[in-house]
């Protein structure tokens, strides 16, 4: 087992405390708006751009790692972990422990 998070995460002090190899990547968030100028908005602008780079340390952290699935349980860090999934041909397996899906696991 792989823990893949963000390095600011709660998981980057979490997994590492109860022995869990962790390792990081970059991504970002979209902070909505209905106001559309708001969207493009200088930190959502930077943060989407973190998420090719994500994308690529995701897929060579399963390259290397080859697990049999990528399980993701929501949030920022499930698109690069999950595209890399898909483009490794391992399988993504999404849990939502939450009641509402999030932006980052709807279809």
């Amino acid at each position: 087992m792989l823990w893949i998070g963000t390095a600011d995460g709660l998981e980057a002090r979490v997994a590492p405390a109860e022995g869990i190899p962790f390792t990081t990547v970059s991504t970002g968030k979209i902070r909505r708006s209905s106001n559309p100028l708001k969207m493009v908005s200088p930190a959502n602008v930077r943060d989407m751009a973190r998420v090719p780079l994500g994308v690529a340390q995701a897929r060579k952290i399963v390259a290397e790692f080859r697990p049999d699935v990528v399980l993701a349980t929501g949030g920022y860090v499930a698109v690069p972990a999950g595209l890399a999934a898909r483009m490794c041909r391992r399988s993504p397996v999404l849990h939502e422990q939450t009641v509402r899906l999030g932006l980052a696991n709807r279809k």
